[in-house]
């Protein structure tokens, strides 16, 4: 005889937003966002009416389940966002 049993698989699911977030460390930008959202790319300009921002050629990278690119400090008034 064979006895079959229910599975019961937990899921934690929770909404994170795409939003991009800025931390400063040292003289570097650190430009982090939500892992998930990683066919999104990190643009960044000095205004953030401008449609003309610049996409960030550093490569991202994953820590913590978030995707992180780390910008030079050199200009301190940059606005970022994400594109996909």
């Amino acid at each position: 005889m064979i006895h079959c049993f229910p599975c019961w698989i937990a899921v934690c699911t929770s909404t994170v937003p795409r939003s991009p977030a800025l931390t400063r460390l040292g003289t570097n930008k650190i430009v982090g966002w939500s892992a998930w959202a990683f066919v999104y790319r990190p643009l960044s300009n000095t205004s953030p009416d401008s449609t003309n921002s610049e996409a960030m050629t550093n490569l991202a990278s994953l820590a913590a389940y978030r995707s992180a690119v780390t910008n030079s400090a050199a200009n301190s008034q940059l606005f970022f966002r994400l594109k996909q």
